[in-house]
């Protein structure tokens, strides 16, 4: 999968707009609905692997991320 800027961008201003805490996908809704829930979990954990965030990705029972 490529990393997109844009999802990168649009991420990190709706991150900012939240207090400091735990968020699941369904606070990135701006995000998931222009680039996909794929490409928003993908661009959290590249964010994450690079140290811009802290997040804990993994599957729900239903298999949902």
């Amino acid at each position: 999968m490529k990393l997109e800027i844009d999802c990168i961008r649009s991420i990190l201003i709706e991150l900012e707009e939240l207090d400091m805490g735990c968020y699941g996908l369904e606070f990135f809704q701006k995000s998931c609905k222009k680039y996909g829930e794929t490409a928003v979990i993908y661009t959290f954990a590249k964010l994450a692997e690079a140290h811009y965030v802290t997040a804990d990705i993994g599957m729900d029972e239903s298999g949902y991320y």
